[in-house]
């Protein structure tokens, strides 16, 4: 009882800091559209992308961050995650601040509020939306204090990285609060803030799919699935489409690709938090995955397949005829229309064998009955069959059949 009541005092003595921190984020959002409007065609804080497009596209996905907040607060009020998300949330629309204010000095103030929030405040509580997803709890509930702890880390190596930096954007702004002394641990500083604890609320995501229920697992799959998409899309964007540190001379194909894929991790929390907090019915998730696993493998194998015939194809021609051919190009193309269906039900039955092995067997078990009872007519036979296969699907506690008596005629 002792433990309990000491947990809930806890509880809501965090709700509470929150609540205040929440509305003073409110705040300074506000003043954050009103400049947002007052000066639209000012650059925002990105110099390297597209200045302009990244402010109102930041702007945009930060008030719908704020706005899925808003809802779970209303919904789940006793939930935590809706004060965490809002906090991000303003972050998230921060980078829709100006650098141009008019006056040498501004830029470098207002840069550094923005940054000042998004490692005080931004960056931890998309750890502590980690360390609480879905719940609203730290999972194990007895590291609650060394979670919180972590977060308390995470805000002060931030800060204190950010006073041993002299400049923000290449070198564009002086830092008006640098401080020399830190400049040589500022780096470490930042390495720390940025990954450790972020890994530590990945750790508990974990633990915490590993010991919840039904319900706590379809939640943690949304958030796992939509982020395993973000980090391939980043990945993807610096191999094929990469932008240097200084962004010149880049294409409007790559600014455009790594904009997307700005946009996509800012506001990808929102999306999976909103999906698995308020509505996580409306999608099977576990098909979701299926489908994706399935067509990316797809798309890779036919693409090198593609890729392969044509290059030996090409060769072939050019061996026989002295040439290139368009036919080359045409064969390839036939071989994936061939190919298309015989690889998808493969790959189909590959991945459910190897990761969703229940319900494969489950599947086989039902085609076998069906085959069954084509060639069946005994009906005690039949339902003695159709028993065992929904013992074997389901697993139920009971289950017993019921058969309507026939009506005799007069």
């Amino acid at each position: 009882m002792k433990i309990a009541s000491s947990l809930s005092s806890q509880d809501g003595v965090t709700g509470r800091i929150l609540r205040i921190i929440a509305v003073l984020a409110l705040t300074y959002f506000a003043w954050i559209l009103f400049d947002l409007f007052t000066h639209p065609f000012s650059p925002g804080s990105n110099p390297v992308l597209n200045p302009y497009m990244f402010k109102w596209l930041s702007g945009i996905n930060g008030t719908f961050t704020i706005v899925t907040a808003l809802f779970i607060l209303r919904r789940l009020p006793g939930n935590t995650i809706g004060y965490i998300l809002l906090i991000f949330g303003v972050g998230v629309a921060g980078w829709s601040g100006r650098t141009q204010y008019g006056f040498p000095q501004n830029p470098a103030i207002f840069t550094t509020i923005f940054t000042i929030y998004f490692f005080l405040l931004a960056l931890p509580a998309l750890t502590a939306l980690l360390l609480h997803f879905p719940t609203g709890s730290i999972f194990p509930s007895r590291f609650m204090y060394w979670g919180w702890g972590l977060v308390f880390a995470q805000s002060l190596t931030g800060i204190l990285s950010n006073l041993g930096i002299p400049a923000y954007q290449n070198g564009l702004i002086q830092n008006p609060i640098y401080i020399p002394a830190l400049f040589p641990i500022s780096l470490g500083l930042n390495t720390f803030a940025v990954t450790i604890p972020p890994l530590a609320g990945v750790v508990s995501l974990v633990l915490r799919y590993r010991a919840g229920g039904q319900r706590e697992r379809t939640q943690i799959k949304w958030l796992a699935w939509l982020g395993a998409v973000a980090i391939f899309l980043a990945t993807t964007a610096a191999i094929l489409f990469p932008i240097g540190p200084s962004g010149q001379n880049v294409s409007t194909a790559n600014q455009l690709v790594n904009i997307g894929v700005y946009m996509y991790w800012q506001a990808f929390p929102a999306v999976a938090i909103g999906i698995a907090l308020l509505r996580y019915r409306l999608w099977d998730i576990d098909l979701v995955i299926r489908r994706t696993l399935q067509y990316s493998v797809l798309t890779v194998l036919l693409g090198l397949v593609y890729i392969g015939g044509v290059t030996l194809l090409q060769s072939v021609f050019t061996a026989t005829a002295g040439q290139q051919s368009p036919l080359a190009v045409v064969l390839s193309t036939l071989a994936i229309a061939v190919l298309f269906t015989p690889l998808r039900r493969g790959l189909q039955t590959v991945i459910d064998r190897r990761f969703y092995r229940h319900k494969y067997d489950a599947e086989a078990v039902v085609g076998t009955f069906t085959d069954a009872a084509r060639n069946q007519m005994a009906v005690a036979t039949l339902g003695e069959s159709l028993v065992r296969t929904a013992r074997d699907t389901f697993e139920p506690n009971s289950i017993s059949l019921w058969l309507a008596p026939q009506e005799k005629k007069p």
